[in-house]
């Protein structure tokens, strides 16, 4: 039996702190606190306490950032003197353990419940089902062998890798923002990211990347096929899983960040 992750992105809430003069609900802005509480909410590295606290509609800015802190161990280790498959065996290792699992719990659980065979309605009861069917495994073999076998390609530049954790996160909060809450989930409206926050991080996710065309690490026309074979896949899983479970949900987020990263991966190596 596989338990549902403890640290789920449905079990995420608008926080409320003690009287400050702000409307109930509101948190003073805090850019420092918010991109802990983004770092927090995205993987495992331990933050303050009133971090915790930050609102989604506002860490969801700082997502790029924590994809950035998700990347740094998996390239160091990509850049130790090992056997190739030996290395990218350790770089996956270290990834899965950055974000403890979070988003490959969300893409078993969107695998078993939109690939079923049967009516939405049953599909949404299938999401929260804690047990793993055939199409969870399949998934989470697909994703994490293709990972292994990108990360160990001789053709993967190594310091663009970051690019992969970076834009799918990126644009996360983008696919949160513009699809219908999925019903019953508890990433509901009023924790779901608003436009604004939305667009600041996909914008700066894009900004970001284009730091690798400007220190020469990727030419120019791979990083844009980068760019948008990570678009063009989270809007399509967006479109998909929305027409599947009937909304776009906590684990529906997870599912696609890591088909974003899993394609990015391949733009970075198969497009160059």
């Amino acid at each position: 039996m596989r338990q549902r992750h403890p640290h789920n992105w449905s079990d995420h809430f608008v926080a409320t702190r003690p009287a400050t003069g702000l409307p109930p609900g509101a948190t003073p802005y805090q850019p420092v606190n918010d991109l802990l509480a983004a770092i927090g909410f995205l993987t495992t590295i331990p933050v303050p306490a009133r971090a915790q606290r930050a609102p989604l509609s506002r860490m969801a800015s700082w997502f790029p950032i924590a994809g950035l802190v998700v990347a740094a161990p998996v390239v160091a280790v990509l850049w130790l003197p090992l056997e190739a498959q030996v290395r990218a065996w350790l770089a996956l290792a270290a990834w899965v353990a950055m974000t403890g699992g979070l988003h490959l719990d969300g893409l078993a659980d969107t695998a078993d419940a939109a690939m079923a065979a049967v009516p939405r309605q049953r599909r949404q009861e299938i999401l929260h089902d804690v047990h793993a069917g055939t199409w969870a495994v399949v998934a989470l073999i697909f994703v994490l062998l293709g990972k292994w076998i990108l990360l160990a390609s001789p053709r993967l530049p190594a310091a663009a890798i970051c690019l992969a954790p970076l834009l799918a996160r990126a644009f996360a909060p983008l696919w949160m923002a513009i699809a219908p809450p999925q019903p019953g989930s508890q990433l509901g409206q009023a924790a779901r990211p608003g436009r604004a926050a939305a667009m600041i991080a996909a914008s700066s996710g894009v900004a970001l990347a284009t730091t690798s065309g400007l220190m020469g690490i990727l030419p120019w026309s791979h990083l844009l096929r980068v760019v948008a074979v990570t678009l063009l896949t989270g809007l399509s899983l967006m479109l998909v899983l929305h027409h599947r479970l009937g909304g776009f949900g906590g684990d529906a987020t997870g599912a696609t960040i890591e088909c974003c990263e899993l394609a990015a991966l391949a733009a970075l190596t198969l497009l160059g």
